[in-house]
């Protein structure tokens, strides 16, 4: 049997929402959370 190793990097998500969030915030909030 073949073992597999799935590592995802990267991960891009939008959406549109009725609330503004601030982004600098949130990437303080969360480690390893990037915002550019």
């Amino acid at each position: 049997m073949t073992d597999y190793n799935i590592k995802i990097e990267n991960v891009v998500a939008s959406t549109k929402l009725a609330e503004e969030f601030d982004l600098t915030k949130i990437e303080a909030e969360f480690e390893g959370a990037e915002y550019n």
